[in-house]
């Protein structure tokens, strides 16, 4: 589970993941934005794909796929008020073949 956190002030927009590669891992939110709210939109500064997964919400999980070659992936969390982001790595091994 991604769970952001910052001052109670500065979430209440809530957050967007963005998985840069959704053939790594699935992307899903735990807890959803309320309906109808509105986000502004953010450059991130880094080049999306068709493969790319955007959730919005207040935390999120995040799993693995079984791969049969090890891939690496970009997740990056945005601040829906302040535009704050934070990039980690995201490492998903093959799985062993028996």
């Amino acid at each position: 589970m991604v769970s952001p956190t910052t001052t109670a002030e500065l979430a209440t927009a809530g957050y967007t993941a963005i998985l840069y590669d959704g053939n790594v891992a699935t992307l899903t939110t735990t807890q959803p934005l309320a309906a109808g709210t509105t986000v502004p939109f953010f450059n991130v500064n880094q080049p999306t794909s068709a493969n790319a997964v955007v959730v919005q919400g207040f935390s999120f999980n995040l799993t693995a796929k079984e791969l049969t070659v090890d891939r690496t992936t970009q997740l990056t969390i945005v601040n829906n008020l302040t535009g704050a982001t934070k990039t980690v790595t995201v490492s998903v091994a093959a799985k062993p073949t028996v």
